[in-house]
């Protein structure tokens, strides 16, 4: 059987295609064709690989997310998520080296893991090599999410601990790095255990905790969150780095604002020049001026721009465009950090008996709690049949979820309500 085409087009996470091409593919009877397509990767670490068959009137379609390392630009990230090993210690105590029979298993964990509800405690471990091309800056490892208590060791070495469950946290490793080597990442994680204020006696019910016991939010049931649940990331940055950027666009007020956090942790005052552009694809259509920061040795400032933008393409759920911010800062005329921010431009806000959005009447047709614990093509999937079922809100139920769910929602135009 021959196809008439077959379409393929890759773009990354900022919507900028990266591939687009068509060929014509002779299918045995039951039988399969492997074709290979190369693509030059970009600053992105997410892409979207698209496929459609066309045989005559007919076809099919597939979409899937590919999550892999960047090589360019100013943050050179290793994606740490995939094969990992986890030991459940006999006495479900945390003691330090771990010993045991580690299992293989798959993160960000998928519910539980195989993490089995009477142990309260286990050991993660990840073995990776760290490119030569790091040395020489600050090397970090990212969770996006660990429920809900982590101490963290490389190379034998303790560097930190995180308590909550949904919030990412990061710790600079470079002091412990092997640059050009084999290092060992070991996350020690206890459940909702570790979240109970001292004397507290754990209930037999997590759901049936005391007043006032707390340490650090749950969500509706404590126990349905345990382990690294979302990706897990290292990645290089410079000692002067942009540590945060939020986009706040105004329909009403015709306006972009930009809050920014720098910091300079080297152990000289900096002079900090920042640039800022807003990027459609590979257009660029908006442009802040530039500003300059004077920054101290081992401080940090925030800054907020604002520019006028009248005539934006806005963010609906029928037609969910996203636009890139690129922040760029230069030290003595030098390059030194340089993030990309996605973001719809679009404003929600309440009038009167009515829900607006972008100024327009806009009516919720939502429902609540999606999967837990789903991938980037199974929630894509589920976000996609929902809205062809009319609806235009999600809610999600007990807790937050993992990043590429908001992400994935931003790309499909599903509107979400979250749990907070």
């Amino acid at each position: 059987m021959e196809l008439d085409a077959v379409d393929v087009r890759i773009v990354d996470h900022f919507i900028r295609e990266r591939l687009r091409e068509r060929v014509t593919v002779d299918v045995p009877a039951s039988g399969k064709v492997e074709r290979t397509f190369a693509f030059k990767a970009g600053d992105s670490k997410d892409y979207r690989i698209h496929i459609e068959l066309r045989e005559g009137r007919t076809g099919d379609s597939l979409m899937r997310h590919l999550l892999t390392d960047v090589t360019i630009g100013m943050r050179p990230t290793i994606v740490l998520s995939g094969d990992w090993e986890m030991l459940l210690p006999g006495n479900d105590a945390l003691t330090f080296p771990p010993e045991g029979n580690w299992e293989r298993v798959q993160i960000p964990m998928r519910n539980y893991g195989g993490w089995r509800a009477k142990n309260h405690r286990a050991w993660f471990r990840k073995r990776f090599a760290i490119p030569k091309a790091f040395a020489g800056r600050h090397i970090i490892v990212r969770f996006e999410a660990v429920a809900h208590h982590a101490v963290v060791y490389v190379n034998g070495k303790r560097i930190g601990e995180h308590l909550g469950g949904f919030e990412p946290f990061e710790f600079d490793i470079t002091h412990v790095a092997k640059v050009g080597a084999e290092n060992e990442l070991l996350v020690g994680v206890t459940d909702w255990l570790a979240g109970l204020v001292d004397g507290v006696k754990p209930p037999d019910d997590p759901e049936k905790l005391p007043n006032h016991c707390m340490l650090t939010p749950y969500g509706t049931r404590p126990h349905a969150r345990r382990g690294i649940w979302d990706d897990v990331f290292l990645f290089v940055r410079d000692a002067v780095y942009i540590a945060d950027v939020f986009v706040m666009p105004s329909v009403r007020e015709g306006a972009l604002a930009i809050a920014m956090a720098l910091r300079n942790e080297t152990d000289g005052n900096v002079r900090i020049t920042v640039t800022n552009e807003v990027w459609d694809g590979d257009k660029r259509v908006l442009t802040f001026p530039k500003r300059t920061v004077r920054l101290r040795a081992n401080d940090a400032t925030e800054i907020r721009l604002v520019r006028v933008w009248r005539n934006p393409h806005l963010w609906f759920p029928f037609d969910p465009h996203l636009y890139r911010l690129r922040t760029r800062i230069e030290v003595n005329g030098r390059t030194v950090d340089e993030i990309n921010t996605r973001f719809g431009f679009r404003e929600f806000w309440i009038d009167g008996i009515n829900y607006r959005l972008n100024g327009r009447i806009f009516k919720l047709r939502g429902l609540g709690c999606p999967p837990i614990g789903a991938g980037r093509d199974e929630i894509r999937k589920y976000f996609v049949e929902r809205l062809s079922a009319n609806f235009t809100l999600v809610r999600f139920h007990m807790m937050p979820r993992a990043k590429h769910y908001y992400e994935i929602a931003d790309e499909v135009g599903m509107c979400v309500k979250d749990e907070s």
